[in-house]
């Protein structure tokens, strides 16, 4: 029996759409978006079904919960047996909290809801913006941060490739990592993300969200969870309770963390809408990977299987 990794897309993935082909098998969508209305007073409707892109990104946390729960559930489904790990990119580690039973789904979706209306609050500064850095490794970043003094202006955020990473800088910081760029021989790109997720700049926010965490309540999961910040399989409730803690403050260490995953698994299934997903892993690891955004890649797995 072949081992996989179900993964979770993060933020940003979510696509005009991407409920086309689940609206044809509407009666699990519809019981969902039932009790996101009865009980988080949520309507979903006109956001699932637009071909508007602003209203799918208004609410593109939400229904990337919904679109990773349904169709994370028919693939295990279609599997027949159950995931060796599950791990999620970011904001996808929510979903895999959720698809591995360590926290309800609904609770996930309450939890969601809590977070993007803390986020979103506009009397807390925004106090810095995302720079996505090509060319050097992680540890490369690390030390030019250091030799450059840079340590309170800039924080790497998500190493989501081998010679690509993701930082958080202020004003001062992305100014300054633009003059160095060739001294140290890097590409630097904007990347259109609305908080510097991942990095201390985010501890406001954090502090008015860890309440609601405490509140939730999380089991032992029926499958280990590879969270971002510790790299491994994690099947402790309380462990996880403390990740879910600093995810929002906590670097995505990605390529380690499918790095350590490869090791035990033959392929990753990714629950993505979109293809972004795989083009990240399909630079990480020479796995087998199956990309699920559609009804036919669900049908194929079934058929071949994995």
């Amino acid at each position: 029996m072949n081992k996989y990794a179900l993964v979770f897309s993060g933020q940003g993935s979510e696509r005009v759409g991407m409920f086309r082909e689940l609206l044809k098998e509407s009666n699990k969508l519809n019981q969902v978006l039932k009790l996101f209305k009865e009980q988080l007073n949520i309507d979903l409707e006109e956001a699932i079904n637009t071909k508007d892109a602003e209203v799918v990104a208004k609410n593109n946390q939400l229904l990337l919960c919904i679109y990773h729960h349904l169709v994370s559930d028919l693939v295990v489904e279609k599997v027949g047996f159950a995931p060796t790990f599950c791990m999620g990119h970011s904001f996808g580690q929510f979903m895999a909290l959720a698809s591995s039973r360590a926290v309800e789904f609904m609770d996930v979706g309450r939890f969601v809801k809590r977070r993007i209306d803390i986020i979103n609050d506009p009397n807390i500064e925004v106090k810095a913006s995302f720079k996505s850095i090509h060319g050097l490794t992680k540890e490369n970043v690390e030390q030019l941060i250091t030799s450059e003094g840079l340590a309170k202006e800039v924080e790497l955020a998500l190493h989501n490739q081998k010679e690509q990473v993701v930082c958080a800088a202020t004003k001062h910081g992305a100014d300054r990592l633009e003059v160095l760029s060739e001294k140290y021989k890097y590409m630097i790109k904007e990347v259109n993300v609305s908080r510097p997720y991942h990095t201390s700049f985010m501890e406001e926010y954090n502090q008015i969200l860890l309440p609601h965490i405490e509140e939730m309540e999380f089991s032992d999961p029926w499958i280990p969870v590879v969270t971002n910040y510790s790299k491994k399989g994690i099947s402790d409730k309380v462990m996880l309770k403390e990740e879910t803690k600093m995810q929002m403050v906590k670097p995505v260490f990605w390529v380690d963390s499918v790095m350590e995953v490869a090791k035990e698994v033959d392929s990753f299934v990714i629950i993505d809408p979109s293809d972004t997903q795989f083009k990240i892993l399909r630079r990480i690891t020479n796995k087998k990977i199956h990309n699920v955004n559609n009804m036919g890649i669900v049908k194929m797995i079934e058929k071949r299987g994995l």
